[in-house]
């Protein structure tokens, strides 16, 4: 146990150097970046959430391999495991387990708390996505992403009122008897007035707006292939 607690000791001290993971990963020898990442205190590091950094989210944005890495590295923290923790030829008890999973999902948090990051998936290429989206630590933040509160409540709200506006149409179209097609022609007045078509047309003009606004905040890229 006290070897455990040494090693744990060991990657926090050295997780906590500034953009080590980073360095690491932008190692442009192959062989030599794959040889580090393999080794078991390197391991152990990805496990620890003092080794992440806002450089995750700025490599994401950088085309090419700052972001090719980042996923990497998305994908070592999905497919770690026990062994990754506790170090290899040890025999995991059920304690190491529970260490084990609360650690990685400590570093699930920690990458999730950056607010950027989900938005800035939509400035990745397709097969980016893809991959990116298939590792775990990404089904975990968008899981949570998505079960939260505010966005559980902003969903209901614009189903509320797409619901009172198609129930608003209906009930005009339906007071005005617009089953005859001659309603029109008799009364010279449209089946539904003009103040509610105004309403319902500031509505979606405002969300358009709103939703562009926010595209140009991640990226002029997605906003052109939008248009």
């Amino acid at each position: 146990r006290e070897q455990l607690l040494r090693r744990e000791q060991l990657a926090k001290n050295i997780a906590s150097i500034p953009s080590l993971l980073k360095s690491i990963l932008l190692i442009e020898d192959d062989d030599s970046r794959d040889h580090i990442m393999d080794l078991s205190i390197v391991r152990r590091i990805i496990l620890c959430k003092g080794s992440v950094g806002r450089w995750i989210v700025d490599m994401l944005r950088k085309s090419g391999i700052p972001r090719r890495r980042v996923i990497d590295y998305f994908a070592l923290v999905s497919n770690s495991t026990v062994f990754d923790f506790i170090g290899k030829g040890r025999t995991p008890r059920q304690a190491d387990f529970a260490a084990f999973y609360e650690e990685r999902n400590a570093v699930y948090t920690a990458v999730g708390n950056f607010k950027e990051l989900i938005p800035t998936l939509a400035i990745l290429s397709y097969k980016e996505v893809e991959r990116a989206s298939t590792t775990k630590i990404m089904w975990g933040i968008l899981n949570d992403s998505i079960s939260r509160p505010f966005v559980i409540s902003i969903v209901m709200i614009d189903l509320v009122l797409h619901l009172v506006f198609m129930a608003t149409f209906r009930f005009l179209v339906a007071d005005h008897g617009v089953a005859n097609s001659y309603y029109w022609m008799e009364f010279n007045e449209p089946i539904v007035p003009a103040i509610y078509v105004a309403f319902i047309g500031s509505y979606f003009i405002f969300r358009l707006l709103v939703q562009f606004a926010l595209l140009m905040r991640i990226s002029r890229r997605v906003f052109s292939i939008l248009l």
